[in-house]
């Protein structure tokens, strides 16, 4: 009987090891995910809708900021 006792402990940890390698993979992916998020665009005016070179974009209430570039575009990573 004790070696059906120790089979079924081995499997019993064998399942939980399994479980938390499973659980770690799932949180390593949904960080990675969170640190490259990506917020891009393009910047208009808002009378002509003519495309807006220099224009500052800021997300309050951070310190993340970018400028758009000679076509109005702006990108910008790693948004919380």
């Amino acid at each position: 009987m004790k070696v059906r006792r120790d089979f079924r402990l081995r499997c019993l940890l064998n399942g939980v090891c399994l479980a938390m390698a499973l659980l770690m993979a799932v949180l390593a992916t949904e960080s990675r995910a969170q640190a490259s998020r990506l917020l891009e665009g393009t910047v208009y005016e808002a009378d002509t809708g003519q495309r807006l070179a220099g224009a500052n974009i800021q997300i309050l209430g951070t310190v993340l900021g970018t400028s758009s570039d000679s076509q109005g575009r702006f990108a910008m990573w790693r948004i919380p």
